[in-house]
């Protein structure tokens, strides 16, 4: 080999590491990036943990918004320190039952659940006082302390017409087990119709 053709070689194989280099550090950086959104979202099994500890009995709180709160029925359970929330463990804890306004006729129930054995996915089964069930499931979200549920497309009630639940928020504060808040976004005729929102504190 000459020395004009190991000088070539050279200046190729220059050429090739810093191409080598580049790509390798772009690489690593949408690792870091990766590792990062996958850290700011919560693991489903952590998820359902957290809604195990909400077992127990909850009240509304003063600081209520909006005109859900001034519902006849619901009013009355404002700042009262009455049971407006109720949390069971049932199916040998594999189930959170949420009775929202228990003993009322608003009363309704939501049942989370893993939607398997390894807890891959959130379920929420929501009996509701429109009288549908719709089915949500939890959304990956990178909001921290907040549990997004979405009316699943496969279920009939998800897309139609009618008033029904499209999507469930439950929103936590850190460091803070007592208190939640609740987000339930109706949609009617396609479209967002109401939302509600209400403010719980546990129950001493």
């Amino acid at each position: 080999m000459t020395r004009t053709q190991a000088g070539s070689l050279c200046a190729s194989l220059s050429k090739h590491a810093r191409q080598t280099l580049l790509i390798g550090f772009a690489v690593a950086s949408l690792g870091g990036l990766s590792s990062v959104c996958a850290a700011g979202m919560e693991k489903p099994s952590a998820q359902f943990a957290w809604l195990q500890s909400l077992e127990g009995d909850w009240t509304l709180t003063r600081d209520q918004e909006g005109e859900a709160a001034r519902h006849p029925v619901i009013a009355p359970l404002v700042g009262a320190g009455r049971v407006a929330l109720r949390y069971r463990l049932v199916g040998s804890k594999t189930t959170v039952q949420e009775n929202i306004f228990p003993d009322t006729p608003r009363e309704m129930a939501t049942m989370y659940h893993c939607a398997d054995a390894d807890c891959t996915r959130l379920i929420a089964d929501h009996y509701c006082s429109l009288r549908n069930q719709p089915i949500l499931q939890a959304a990956d979200s990178d909001v921290e302390n907040t549990i997004r549920f979405e009316c699943d497309p496969t279920v009939a009630i998800c897309s139609a017409r009618a008033a029904h639940l499209q999507t469930l928020t439950i929103e936590r504060i850190p460091d803070d087990p007592d208190h939640l808040t609740t987000r339930f976004a109706v949609h009617k005729d396609g479209k967002l119709a109401d939302t509600l929102v209400f403010r719980f504190e546990r129950k001493r």
